[in-house]
């Protein structure tokens, strides 16, 4: 077992990476004429964003579910960028 701060910067960097992954499909999708990523490529792609951002949480000791409210409630308070599912039931 490596040590808690090897674990979160592990997650990052891995978060970090995903990210890009989300990043580069969507370059591909604007500008690399006749491409268009499928609803299943985001969606795994999605995916590894989430399960480092799982790994992120846990090791905060906060769930998805929680930082999702957390986040949710935030916004809705006026920080920033106002969603239009604002109004999910995310509980």
């Amino acid at each position: 077992q490596f040590p808690r701060d090897y674990q979160i910067a592990h997650a990052t960097l891995g978060l970090t990476g995903e990210a890009g992954e989300v990043a580069e499909q969507l370059k591909k999708d604007l500008f690399k004429p006749g491409h268009e990523s499928t609803r299943e490529e985001r969606l795994s792609e999605l995916g590894d964003v989430l399960y480092y951002l799982a790994i992120l949480a846990h090791l905060n000791e906060c769930t998805i579910e929680e930082l999702s409210v957390r986040n949710h409630d935030k916004l809705a308070g006026g920080h920033g960028w106002q969603p239009d599912y604002h109004n999910a039931d995310l509980g």
